[in-house]
């Protein structure tokens, strides 16, 4: 999975190897004082989580941050948004799987 952090661009596209296409990244309103996820869309859907799984964007192809200049806002801050953890999650948490 991948975490989402605060980026210090406008727009990106990653175009990695692998079935699917390329992620393009956007964070409409960043700035050295907007530096703050405020809300984020997937695929136009809200992605309430400050992460997400590689076969979440590999299918979406598209994500948009909403950037501001206060933190703490409710994005991303709910329990059900904390990202899998090695220490007290099965593999498949991580879109991992054993082979058959």
């Amino acid at each position: 999975f991948y975490t989402i952090g605060s980026p210090e661009f406008p727009s990106v596209t990653i175009d990695p190897t692998g079935p699917g296409g390329s992620l393009t990244i956007t964070a409409r309103g960043t700035s050295a004082s907007n530096r703050y996820v405020q809300s984020a869309r997937l695929g136009g859907r809200p992605l309430q989580r400050a992460w997400l799984y590689d076969s979440e964007w590999r299918r979406r192809r598209a994500l948009v941050l909403d950037m501001g200049n206060r933190g703490g806002t409710s994005w991303g801050t709910a329990a059900a948004a904390t990202p899998p953890s090695a220490s007290d999650s099965r593999l498949a948490a991580f879109g991992c799987h054993r082979p058959a």
